[in-house]
């Protein structure tokens, strides 16, 4: 059976020799990136199954950049072997080097630096005509009518109407809605890391199942300068990507471009070369558009609030205490079992909820970005409308993050609205806050046919002592600027399916007044405002050390662990 390079020739044993280099190139983390991309780019074309031919291009091409003194780690015949079935591998499942083959003008050309582009898709998605849409940077929580979004759609609607292939990307709001706009039409997608196809199949499924709805592969060229093995940074990586995508397109659509910003630069370098920018603003009428290098400058028309977003500077939410944190404890199970909101201390359980940026759980990528697109209900995903879906599906969905072992798990406070500042602040690395006045509450008699259990706070060590089955009911007492004990957390392995409890024993929570008349008039459940919870908390009372050492008596952990 004759090898790829043996049925396509010379033009195949360029590619074949470039991508055994790749290969073989991937595995030595030690050689700079400059160094790898100077090496395949003067190598011969070369045999990559001839061990003498291999050996001579080697070190004819580590002459020619004057790194001689390299030859002995590309010299080992042991790890030539696997680089000729990477390569073999990478040829036959159609990824080729796509620099040459779409026609970039000189100028372009110059932006790459002789950095080669690696392709695999549908190449006939590479049409002479080719529009990119560049958006500056977004917030994480995006409003239904945010200006980026109607300038992109006006831009979107001229790539359509002209006949241009979409230049594209994805991960960041720009790329996502324009993506979500023009789907099922011929489009380059530039990968912002080693190109999908060269990373194995298992990834390659992973972003098709992500992005379905959003990027169609049956018309699709995907694209990457990336080398195999790079790991440049983010940030590097994400200013590499929108520079290929820029690069790529023989027009520019520049969609509400901040002066100043990443983006404009890139329009202001693209307008020198030469290629043509559009400008769209979302104060202009649909499809008329502004190219004068002022219009970048315009400031955006400002954002309506999302229905529901809590303005947490006039909630009054305090940030947590140190130590003086409550842990836990085990309620009174002879105690009476009460319906009324105004005295759940011990007998409610609350699930609270905040704003979810991006998708929610069970919502894909396509899903959210239509649903912000189309202007549609909840679409803002602020704390009330993460409520409002609840109350929707009547189904409170468990997540594993954040829990030891990922297991998936619902999780609830003992603390009522009243003590919500105990809970407050604002979580940096997350970009949120970490509680908001939304939530179920739910009688915990009801709660024990799912099996709520405390969650039992300690050490590492106490959690390497912890049965397998219990772990899940693992919380580190403190963080690093938080003790997270205050929460007074429980949980529910699995989904929480709010049709099995009657409705008399549930209490919905909210922010203000308005929300409350919602809630009751479409789903007919009893709803408190938070601020109107001013629950007396002398039983609550209870010293720390009281409620830590019942804590541990329960977790069967000598008090000195901790």
């Amino acid at each position: 059976m004759s090898s790829p390079m043996q049925r396509c020739g010379r033009a195949a044993e360029r590619v074949l020799s470039s991508f055994f280099l790749l290969s073989l190139l991937s595995k030595k983390r030690n050689v700079e990136e400059c160094v790898k991309k100077a090496v395949v780019r003067h190598a011969p074309s070369f045999n990559i199954h001839d061990a003498r031919e291999v050996r001579c291009a080697l070190l004819e091409t580590l002459a020619t950049i004057s790194r001689q003194e390299l030859a002995p780690l590309f010299t080992r015949e042991r790890e030539w072997r696997g680089a000729s079935e990477t390569a073999e591998k990478w040829f036959s499942e159609g990824i080729s080097i796509i620099s040459d083959e779409i026609c970039l003008s000189p100028a372009m050309k110059r932006k790459l630096d002789g950095r080669m582009v690696f392709g695999a898709g549908n190449h006939l998605a590479a049409s002479e005509k080719r529009a990119a849409v560049l958006c500056s940077r977004q917030p994480r929580r995006i409003a239904p009518n945010a200006p980026f979004l109607i300038a992109i759609a006006s831009a979107a609607e001229f790539i359509i109407a002209t006949g241009h292939t979409l230049v594209s990307s994805y991960g960041t709001a720009g790329y996502n809605a324009v993506n979500c706009i023009t789907y099922g039409r011929p489009a380059i997608i530039v990968c912002p890391d080693v190109l999908l196809h060269m990373s194995g199949s298992g990834t390659l499924t992973k972003f098709f199942d992500a992005y379905d709805g959003l990027i169609d592969p049956a018309n699709t060229l995907f694209v990457s300068s990336v080398l195999p093995g790079a790991a440049p940074s983010r940030q590097a990586a994400m200013f590499e990507r929108d520079k290929l995508v820029a690069a790529m397109a023989t027009l520019i659509c520049a969609a509400e471009a901040r002066e100043g910003g990443h983006v404009h630069s890139i329009v202001q370098e693209a307008r020198k070369d030469g290629v043509p920018v559009r400008f769209f603003f979302a104060s202009e009428a649909v499809n008329h558009h502004r190219t004068t290098r002022a219009d970048a400058a315009r400031p955006a028309p400002s954002t309506r609030r999302a229905c529901g977003a809590p303005m947490h500077d006039a909630l009054g939410l305090g940030t947590v205490q140190g130590p003086s944190a409550l842990a836990p404890r085990q309620p009174d199970d002879n105690a009476p079992v009460s319906t009324d909101p105004q005295s759940v201390q011990p007998s409610y359980l609350y699930h609270y909820t905040r704003a979810c940026p991006g998708p929610w759980p069970g919502q894909t990528q396509a899903q959210y970005w239509r649903s912000l697109i189309h202007d549609e209900p909840h679409a803002a995903h602020s704390g009330f409308d993460t409520l409002c879906r609840i109350l929707e599906e009547k189904l409170i969905r468990a997540a594993s993050r954040f829990i030891r072992g990922k297991e998936r798990v619902v999780c609830f406070s003992e603390l009522p609205p009243a003590r919500l500042s105990s809970l407050a602040r604002w979580r940096r690395g997350l970009t949120r806050w970490a509680v908001e006045p939304y939530g179920v509450g739910i009688e915990l008699a009801a709660l024990s046919d799912y099996g709520a259990k405390p969650v039992q706070y300690g050490t590492d060590e106490d959690f390497s002592k912890l049965p397998a089955d219990q772990k899940y009911l693992f919380q580190a007492r403190r963080g690093r600027y938080v003790f997270w004990d205050v929460e007074r957390e429980w949980r529910v392995k699995g989904n929480v399916d709010l049709s099995l409890v009657p409705n008399e024993r549930i209490v919905i929570v909210v922010a203000d007044p308005a929300e409350k008349e919602v809630i009751q008039s479409r789903f007919g459940l009893r709803t408190v405002v938070s601020g109107d919870l001013n629950l007396s908390m002398s039983q609550e009372n209870l010293s720390f050390s009281s409620r830590a050492n019942d804590h541990l008596r329960r977790c069967g952990l000598d008090a000195k662990a901790l």
